[in-house]
């Protein structure tokens, strides 16, 4: 790649460019078919790794990843877990796939996803880095639009470094519009041209789908736990979470321009006064 295109991309470490988070509970043919979009649809399969979080009591998926994990080329890493309280524990799931993914960006994916753009990794990894007030790429987050839904927030790319700082996707089960609510209070949120489709009705079976919303309706249900949204303790956490990252920004900052021997005014900056014209 080009030295001065690169300049201009966000920064590469040295592991994977992106690491594919996918939880998944008794729907291992559904979960293949989600790593193949994404796995095949990419033109740099070296880029990619795929971090599963399964619940350890189901033992027919755990049983067969193990045996995907062996047998293909890309990188797959399994989290086995408890299962906890199920979707309300979603945030923790992902927290738990975070700690162990190595790529540049976090893809917040699910089972039921599907890719639905060639060379997705190549668009990822030539996309411009636009913010720059902050004084790092580090903070940034772009969504992967749904197709049928383009202003659904729920497929994200997240810099891992935000993860790192924060050491937590929310407290809320709806992780993506938790970072995206977070990411867009500083300015470093955007919308990708990379694109997903989301079977989440066509795939499930009535009985499933019936399962899922009543985790859903329970997780959002007020009771001794903040479980809403929108509550005004989980507003306040999520501008806590702006502002560490923004505090983190600003020291990366001063410390990046300390040797430059840069002096500013004690007392501000004023405007020269406007010259008086004669009336």
């Amino acid at each position: 790649m080009d030295e001065e295109l690169s300049k201009m991309l966000f920064s590469r470490g040295s592991g994977p460019l992106v690491s594919i988070l996918i939880p998944s509970r008794e729907r291992s043919g559904w979960l293949l078919s989600a790593m193949d979009s994404c796995y095949s649809l990419a033109m740099d399969k070296s880029l990619l790794e795929f971090v599963l979080r399964l619940d350890e009591d189901d033992k027919q998926s755990v049983d067969l990843m193990k045996e995907v994990q062996k047998s293909v080329p890309v990188k797959i890493k399994i989290v086995v877990a408890p299962r906890g309280r199920g979707y309300v524990d979603s945030a923790d799931w992902c927290r738990q796939m975070s700690e162990v993914a190595s790529g540049d960006w976090l893809f917040l994916f699910n089972d039921d996803a599907r890719m639905a753009v060639h060379g997705w990794d190549q668009i990822l990894l030539r996309t411009r880095k636009d913010v720059t007030w902050h004084g790092t790429d580090e903070l940034f987050l772009m969504v992967a639009p749904t197709l049928g839904s383009l202003y659904n927030n729920e497929f994200i790319f997240l810099r891992r470094a935000v993860f790192e700082i924060l050491g937590r996707w929310g407290l809320s089960p709806q992780s993506d519009s938790w970072m995206y609510a977070v990411m867009s209070m500083l300015g470093s949120a955007k919308h990708s041209m990379i694109h997903v489709r989301h079977y989440r009705h066509e795939h499930n079976k009535p009985e499933e789908q019936d399962k899922v919303h009543k985790e859903v309706i329970t997780s959002m249900a007020q009771g001794e736990e903040k479980t809403d949204f929108n509550h005004p303790d989980w507003i306040r956490a999520r501008l806590a979470d702006s502002l560490k990252l923004l505090d983190w920004a600003e020291k990366k900052r001063n410390s990046a321009s300390s040797g430059l021997n840069i002096k500013w005014p004690q007392n501000g900056f004023t405007l020269p006064e406007e010259r008086k014209t004669e009336g």
